[in-house]
């Protein structure tokens, strides 16, 4: 037995079961938030044991025996334990109006994937059928928004930061203003844009020691009326810099596996 296509489960009941089941703890994603010590009367546990029972049983996760199936438990692991996984954060319009923030992760141990969606306190668990395609599921969740236009942009920090509303920049002796350099121009024209969506996107890998690792720095990106951008930042010795780039699905795949590859090195 497999996760059918899709199971929809109350978060609160996923992560009992987890906790019931002495899996670990569910991703991050997927709690509501630090961990703290809690206390809960008898009865409230008893309650919440009778309810996870039930759960389990509605989406078919018991055997026989009332145990939980061999695979749905190897599913939650990877939830709980992936040695590698992408994630992220969605911002994005609700066709009632308004917005919401949707939390997604992919994840793998070896050639066991699952993909994972949170909205509210709902979640929507589904296996994934090939554990090299993670990076391209993850971005599949993103709303369908067309690229922006243009080439990548590629400016210090601080630059940007600097240019006004002009397009103008003060020389270094922070007197004459003067025309600021394209790259950082146009960046900050991008940044101006509206948005009505985006998010932030992270790779995170697991060594066979239990070694946690993840990306510091979010790829994010931005939906404007002129498409879709992706930006990220990298450190030099010398400098901070920010490229923007037309947030293509292929730009956000090949930026998470350059991540994943940056975290095994």
């Amino acid at each position: 037995m497999v996760l059918p296509a899709r199971a929809e489960i109350n978060a609160d009941l996923l992560n009992a079961i987890v906790e019931a089941e002495g899996l670990g703890e569910l991703h991050l994603v997927l709690r509501d938030g630090p961990d703290q010590a809690v206390w809960y009367p008898h009865s409230y546990r008893e309650t919440l044991a009778s309810r996870v029972r039930e759960e389990c049983t509605r989406l078919g996760w018991y055997d026989r025996r009332g145990q939980l199936e061999i695979e749905i438990e190897a599913a939650l692991r990877v939830l709980c334990a992936g040695s590698v996984e992408y994630f992220g954060w969605v911002r994005h319009p609700l066709d009632e109006g308004g917005e919401a923030v949707t939390g997604v992760v992919v994840a793998a141990i070896a050639r066991e994937a699952v993909l994972a969606i949170r909205r509210g306190n709902t979640v929507w668990l589904s296996q994934i059928s090939n554990a090299n395609k993670l990076p391209e599921r993850l971005v599949a969740q993103l709303p369908p928004v067309r690229p922006g236009s243009g080439q990548p942009l590629r400016a210090p920090q601080r630059d940007i930061a600097a240019v006004r509303s002009d397009g103008r920049t003060r020389n270094q002796g922070g007197v004459a203003l003067r025309r600021a350099a394209p790259d950082a121009r146009h960046i900050r024209q991008i940044m101006a844009l509206p948005s009505f969506g985006g998010g932030e996107l992270y790779g995170g890998v697991r060594d066979g020691h239990g070694i946690y690792r993840r990306s510091d720095r979010p790829i994010r990106y931005t939906d404007t009326d002129r498409g879709r951008y992706r930006a990220t930042i990298t450190d030099t010795p010398d400098d901070t810099y920010v490229e923007v780039a037309p947030g293509s699905d292929a730009d956000l795949i090949n930026q998470l596996r350059a991540v994943q590859r940056s975290l095994t090195r």
